[in-house]
């Protein structure tokens, strides 16, 4: 081959390595934002080229040659470069799919060390610790991505669903305050303040925010739903709902059909069909057995229908399951309710008090402390719980219709009767009623 010939030889693969790297690059740095590998990498084939041209002129003693012969190998290092970063990522995604988090961890913190300013790895690195369960491991994994990048969408909607996990939602809303979605897939920030305030009892402000969602998916949908049960709109709940599922198209992934009978049953519990819910709850628990709600809610429809070893069971399951302060709570006083049901009134007074004491000012706990304080003759503490309660939530018909109770069994009738009158106009009926 003649040295033209090699020359040009020389010159189209360059061209077509170069037209594929610019391909290669531009889908990286478009679709993943991988800045960093892209980055090592030109340094990487720069320095050689360099390197490999000085050699090649001692070799060679021609500019020319060595540059050419530089050119190309620096080329094939810079593609080899971005290829090892690929393959140690794609290994930590392969791990993630298969829901090996601990090694996907792992994996992902080697390539965040590397690629500090990447922000996929950061992304899915937290979700591993959601899934895991390490809600303070995700804050700190937000925070150290966020902490170089002072706004990110993502991250910070990651970091908001941890706060949440931990029960720490004015938090929630301190760290979002300000904060406006630039795109759909960012409205979640609204879902989430939204859920904040409804835990904080202030579900005006719950609605306000759903309000800013210019696109209701079906969360945020279920989220208004869920709110207007709890201001007592039970009939327009049940309508909504029943109109979203008729015009629900979408195939949804395992956890979040899980997830969707687990909110269906409780529509099924405020009509009374309890079998329906029961059979709703046991197909959401076989879609995905690592949440402990199914459960729960379970539980409590086989109490109303008087299977109480089988109740038993579940709410042993959903204790191991438990993993959240929200989730180990309800368990707690799903089993109050169960040993107030089998006749061990002081075992479900100790059981609502540990879980008063583990989660404070909660008006759904507070009402379930003053029922049990009551059946256990401690009036004067009931009617204490039963009034922190209606204090922190104005809309809790529970604690309404336990104070009603205990007020006509201290044998004041006016107070009863003003009780009554809030139940009779919200249409209220506890789940286990009072003879």
């Amino acid at each position: 081959m003649s040295h033209e010939q090699t020359v040009t030889l020389v010159y189209v693969l360059n061209l077509m390595l170069f037209i594929l790297g610019i391909g290669l690059i531009t889908f990286k740095v478009l679709f993943y934002r991988d800045l960093a590998s892209f980055k090592t990498s030109c340094s990487v084939a720069v320095c050689l080229m360099v390197f490999l041209a000085v050699l090649a002129f001692i070799f060679y003693q021609d500019i020319t040659k060595s540059i050419q012969a530089a050119n190309f190998v620096s080329v094939l290092v810079f593609f080899g470069a971005l290829a090892i970063g690929d393959r140690n990522i794609q290994k930590a995604h392969v791990k993630f799919v298969d829901k090996h988090y601990t090694e996907a961890i792992e994996l992902y913190e080697k390539m965040i060390a590397r690629f500090p300013k990447k922000r996929d790895l950061y992304l899915y690195c937290g979700h591993a610790h959601l899934a895991l369960g390490h809600f303070e491991e995700v804050i700190s994994v937000a925070d150290r991505y966020l902490n170089q990048i002072a706004y990110c969408e993502p991250i910070l909607i990651l970091k908001l669903h941890a706060l949440l996990k931990l029960d720490r939602f004015e938090d929630v809303l301190i760290t979002s305050e300000g904060r406006t979605a630039k795109h759909k897939e960012a409205e979640q920030l609204y879902l989430f303040r939204a859920e904040a305030f409804q835990r904080l009892y202030k579900h005006e402000d719950a609605l306000a925010e759903l309000d800013k969602i210019k696109k209701p998916d079906l969360w945020s949908k279920l989220e208004r739903i869920q709110l207007e049960m709890k201001v007592h709109q039970t009939e327009k709940a049940i309508s909504d709902f029943h109109s979203l599922m008729q015009n629900l198209t979408d195939k949804l992934p395992k956890e979040q059909m899980s997830h969707l009978l687990t909110f269906s049953s409780s529509i099924r519990m405020k009509e009374r069909k309890f079998e329906t819910a029961i059979q709703e709850l046991t197909n959401s628990h076989q879609l995905d057995s690592t949440v402990s709600f199914p459960l729960i809610n379970r539980a409590l429809c086989r109490m109303l229908l008087g299977q109480f070893e089988d109740a038993k069971k579940d709410l042993d399951i959903a204790q191991e399951l438990a993993k959240s302060v929200l989730e180990r709570v309800y368990v707690m006083c799903a089993k109050s309710t169960y040993l107030w049901k089998t006749g061990d009134l002081p075992g479900a007074l100790k059981l609502a008090s540990e879980a008063n004491e583990t989660r404070p000012n909660s008006a759904e706990i507070l009402s379930d402390l003053g029922l049990m304080q009551m059946l256990n003759g401690l009036n004067d503490e009931a009617r204490d719980s039963l009034n922190k309660a209606i204090e922190i939530d104005s809309y809790s018909g529970d604690a309404y219709y336990y104070r009603y109770k205990l007020f006509e069994k201290m044998g004041m009738i006016e107070l009863a009767a003003a009780d009554k009158a809030k139940i009779d106009q919200w249409k209220h009926i506890p789940f286990f009623e009072l003879p």
